[in-house]
């Protein structure tokens, strides 16, 4: 669970809605610079120093009972304000150290704001160090004014050097929602809109304690964001159901990595963050206009390099999801344009068809028939010419591959003659696992779509698919439902679904196997609800892993978008608005853009 935590801070680091809560304990990370015997001291070691202070070792009432907040304050009301504060500064050597590796990597995350309760300035020094992002610093309500144009390091209790108070006593605590209200609304309104990761803290600050408990009575707890606390220990369980009382999760660091010391957990913590962070953005942009220059005049290298880019970083969906289809649709009207194709070199031409069909296959959409002729053409012309010979084998691996793709084009058009053809001209010697499979799939609904039963039941019988593949078996199952076959389907893919739930455990978060996944249950639950006496709710099966994907919302939009209306809507739009500006809509498939 603790990694799926990760998973869940880390996406909503992407979505720009994490927020940091840093505590004193994150500052014993810091680096020494300075010759000096003093460390930063924890709340249960100043409190010691707060009960030396005043009493002497015979004399006090104990430290075992005693509160933090009432020690200082009896401090501050025993040898005065200055003397406290010169505590606490012995208690921070602010000077004497400097931010460590860890600080930079803690700090280069995309945060939306970092709190902190701390008084010293690691914080800021960190973050002058970090050149991808830039932070402002607010020490005072009165730099809250204009100080979001970017994430913020927000000093809650004060700041060396010279800030102060020092939120340390019973009565600056007491006091704090009157004097900081400006303070204390920014840190609610963040509880309330965004997930809430802290790291060095013990979650046991009264004025944090009390937030919660304004989001909870509010809100409650329900319908609150979650909140999780780093620990690089494992925490006791009562602290731990007390925690969850307060509705915050305990991602424990040394279950995760038992054998590494402190400092290494959270470098492996930050770490993990980073990768997922960046998957997660590099999934989210996997199509980004403003990275492909593409236009009609584009040549047909240049065309190849972006399609090979797309392909090579697509990140593994089996269902392209609907958000990305107009996308695809904006590069492939620029693709289709194939003007002097029949001038360019073989091997050219070779390399801008296997990218063209591997995208296509990405896309889920067919080739046009035009473009079919036109790739026929130029690959009989090869044969004739005889140019197979001077071909190294990756161009002939990549010819086999438009063959096959040719080959469903020609059974989707109902040109079976050219499909026989086509079908005699496949080297199946050449072909590796996954065309060998796509081939046989091809053969299965060839004889599907000519009525030839026997023949199909033969195929099906006779395909065999690898131990550990779990996506050419749903291909296989899914025909096989087709034919009425559904006690073989439905075995196939119960199999097929236990071993890709056994991968997930080591790649959770996978999209290609949480795909497949959705892919298998909805099959399943489609055979079962169309089987008489299976439609009761027993014989369902569900998801257990989560996907940023979703097979049934992506089918929901492919539906609604295939039985509506279709409205004859000019290509480009104008409205005038009563405040004389004017409005421009572009009309593209089913999106409209403004």
């Amino acid at each position: 669970m603790n990694m799926n935590y990760i998973k869940e801070i880390a996406e909503a680091l992407s979505d720009n809605h994490a927020v940091l809560m840093v505590g004193a304990g994150f500052s014993k990370n810091a680096e020494k610079v300075a010759v000096t015997d003093k460390k930063f001291l924890n709340w249960n070691e100043l409190s010691d120093l707060f009960y030396e202070t005043i009493y002497d070792e015979n004399g006090g009432p104990g430290k075992e009972y005693n509160s933090s907040l009432r020690l200082a304050q009896e401090v501050e009301v025993t040898v005065g304000r200055p003397k406290l504060e010169k505590l606490i500064r012995e208690a921070v050597p602010d000077l004497d150290y400097a931010p460590s590796e860890l600080y930079m990597k803690m700090m280069g995350m995309p945060w939306k704001d970092v709190f902190t309760t701390n008084y010293d300035t690691l914080l800021e020094r960190a973050a002058d160090k970090v050149t991808k992002r830039r932070y402002n610093v607010v020490i005072s309500q009165n730099d809250l004014v204009n100080s979001n144009d970017a994430p913020r390091i927000l000093k809650l209790h004060g700041s060396f050097p010279s800030y102060r108070p020092f939120i340390i006593t019973e009565e600056d605590y007491r006091t704090y929602p009157i004097k900081f209200a400006a303070m204390v609304n920014t840190v609610q309104q963040a509880l309330l809109e965004n997930v809430f990761c802290m790291i060095g803290f013990s979650c046991e600050d009264p004025n944090f304690i009390n937030w919660i408990g304004w989001i909870h009575d509010n809100l409650g707890k329900s319908s609150s964001q979650k909140m999780y606390m780093i620990s690089v220990s494992h925490i006791a369980e009562a602290k731990r159901k007390l925690l969850f009382e307060r509705n915050i999760i305990v991602v424990d660091l040394q279950e995760l990595w038992p054998t590494k010391s402190v400092s290494a957990r959270l470098s492996a913590f930050f770490e993990e963050l980073k990768l997922r962070v960046e998957e997660k953005n590099r999934k989210d942009n996997w199509f980004d206009y403003g990275k492909i220059d593409l236009h009609h005049t584009t040549d047909f290298s240049q065309k190849t390099e972006i399609m090979n880019k797309l392909n090579e970083s697509y990140p593994g969906w089996i269902f392209l999801p609907w958000k990305m289809k107009n996308k695809v649709k904006f590069i492939l009207d620029k693709l289709e344009y194939l003007n002097k194709f029949e001038d360019v070199i073989f091997e050219e031409q070779v390399n801008y068809m296997y990218e063209y069909v591997k995208l296509l296959e990405i896309a889920g959409r067919p080739i046009l028939a035009q473009v079919v002729n036109q790739f026929w053409e130029v690959l009989v012309k090869s044969d004739e010419k005889k140019i197979e010979n001077g071909l190294n084998d990756k161009l002939k691996y990549k010819k086999q591959v438009i063959y096959l793709h040719l080959l469903r084009s020609f059974r989707e058009l109902a040109d079976w003659e050219k499909y026989d053809i086509c079908h005699k001209k496949i080297d199946t010697t050449i072909l590796d696992y996954d065309s060998k499979q796509f081939l046989s799939a091809c053969d299965c609904w060839r004889y599907l779509y000519r009525f030839q039963d026997e023949e199909l039941r033969s195929e099906l019988e006779s395909w065999e698919v690898a131990e550990g593949d779990v996506y050419w078996p749903l291909v296989k199952a899914s025909i096989y439902a087709l034919v009425g076959e559904v006690s073989k389907a439905d075995g196939i893919l119960l199999d097929t679904l236990i071993l890709v739930r056994k991968q997930l455990v080591k790649a959770s978060g996978n999209e290609y196997l949480s795909s497949i996944e959705e892919s298998i249950v909805s099959l399943i639950n489609f055979i079962r609800q169309g089987t008489i006496g299976g439609n009761r709710i027993e014989s369902t099966e569900e998801c257990i892993h989560e996907s940023d994907v979703s097979w049934w919302s992506e089918n929901d939009k492919y539906c609604l978008y295939l039985n509506a209306d279709e409205k004859n809507k000019k290509t480009f739009e104008t409205k005038h608005n009563f405040d004389l500006s004017s409005t421009y809509t572009m009309h593209m498939g089913c999106c409209d853009i403004t």
